[in-house]
């Protein structure tokens, strides 16, 4: 698909997202050493596996990340949260004790241990971890967690197994996801002690709502309860059932972190970094839509999520009773019948932002994928829109080409200070 960018200086661009790539009038592409990335020849890519229920990808391969499922349960119940409704097959201590790795082919890169809320399940995560280092020696082991569970004792223990913890926390957006934790004193000295532990192997993650979505005042909120700390964002809230954005609320959103990816700001954050980054490899390699992957890379053959039943599942935070797509003994078999590609949503290809979104979340449908298809949208299309005043010096007058129903409801409302 192909857009028309006019900056406010009267120069014009074009943006091709197939395969990727921004030029000037004259045809000449954009400079981009700025982030000393440069053009290279495109690369051989893997076409992209379409599929859907009807058309599944069959078979996972030797991987690279490995995801194990604990258990859905958790002490909090946050408004989208991405595990709501979802049906398991609750595991026990003993199906901890039992799991082995034998099945699986070669070493991966990663393992991560996920919940509902991890912590929850201690004894399990105590019980996997030297069987995880027995048989993969120094992989790196990482888990997300809420933090309201952390004692010294499981700091320490987790800091001496070579853990990396993320801690889940939307600063002044706290009270979507339920009680403030640092608001007691125990547990904020023993958030303080497990960053002064762990130093870089830990962070806090917090999702975009329109009640944190100004960067500069989340990271001063989160620095004047536990000093300087990495702090990280999950992308913009997805809806799942309880989630759903008003239009002042993604106007606020697109309008904020616009601002701060104009002014350079967002490559303090890891994950919106990692977006211009993205952004950037795409242009330089002209890739084109048949090259890419879902954005949470759970359609890759080397991405694999299970639960200690032996259940592969469609991804971690998901439950085997909907979304079991086979089993850890016969992984050429396993079926991803559960989701749907971006190839087979509507308006993916035509979309400006697709490189960046590819199609949000991959099982959601109906009125929860349309809300967050919005949302997601908005959001980077900000970070687009920053990313290329940086490359350009000069902001966008307008943009033209095709884009979603929403979004001229949503670009006139005028947001109360």
């Amino acid at each position: 698909m192909e857009f028309q960018i006019e900056l406010e200086d009267g120069r014009r661009l074009t943006y091709n997202t197939d395969p990727c790539s921004l030029t000037w009038d004259d045809g000449t592409r954009v400079d981009l050493s700025k982030f000393a990335y440069r053009y290279v020849d495109p690369p051989e890519f893997q076409k992209q596996i379409t599929f859907s229920p009807d058309n599944p990808v069959i078979g996972k391969d030797t991987p690279r990340v490995l995801k194990i499922q604990l258990g859905l349960g958790c002490n909090y119940s946050c408004s989208y949260c991405s595990q709501g409704g979802q049906k398991e097959e609750a595991s026990s201590i003993r199906d901890a004790e039992e799991f082995d790795f034998s099945w699986v082919p070669g070493r991966p890169e990663k393992v991560e241990l996920w919940g509902g809320e991890p912590l929850l399940y201690w004894k399990k995560i105590q019980a996997l971890v030297p069987k995880i280092r027995a048989a993969f020696g120094d992989v790196r082991i990482s888990l997300v967690t809420n933090g309201t569970l952390l004692t010294r004792e499981k700091v320490d223990w987790l800091f001496n197994t070579g853990f990396s913890i993320a801690i889940s926390h939307d600063g002044p957006a706290q009270f979507l996801r339920g009680e403030d934790p640092l608001k007691d004193p125990e547990l904020l000295a023993v958030w303080r002690y497990t960053f002064e532990k762990f130093g870089e192997r830990a962070c806090i993650n917090s999702v975009i709502t329109e009640h944190n979505c100004d960067l500069l005042q989340l990271w001063m909120w989160f620095e004047e309860r536990l000093g300087t700390v990495k702090l990280n964002v999950e992308d913009v809230v997805t809806d799942y059932g309880g989630g759903k954005l008003s239009d002042a609320g993604i106007k606020k959103i697109y309008e904020s972190i616009k601002t701060y990816a104009s002014s350079g700001l967002v490559l303090v954050f890891p994950r919106l970094r990692f977006s211009f980054q993205q952004f950037l490899e795409t242009l330089a390699i002209s890739k084109p839509l048949d090259g890419a992957n879902q954005v949470c890379q759970m359609d890759r053959k080397d991405y694999l999520a299970v639960d200690l039943h032996g259940n592969v599942l469609t991804c971690q935070n998901t439950g085997a009773i909907e979304h079991r797509i086979g089993t850890i003994d016969n992984l050429q078999s396993v079926k991803l019948d559960t989701a749907t590609s971006y190839t087979n949503r509507p308006h993916c290809h035509e979309c400006l932002v697709v490189h960046l979104c590819y199609g949000s979340c991959m099982f959601l449908n109906g009125d929860e994928f349309k809300a967050s298809c919005r949302a997601s949208y908005w959001y980077n299309r900000a970070l687009i829109e920053g990313c290329i005043y940086l490359l350009t010096g000069c902001k966008i007058k307008a943009i033209s080409g095709w884009s979603p129903a929403f979004a001229k409801r949503v670009i006139p409302i005028k947001v109360a200070a």
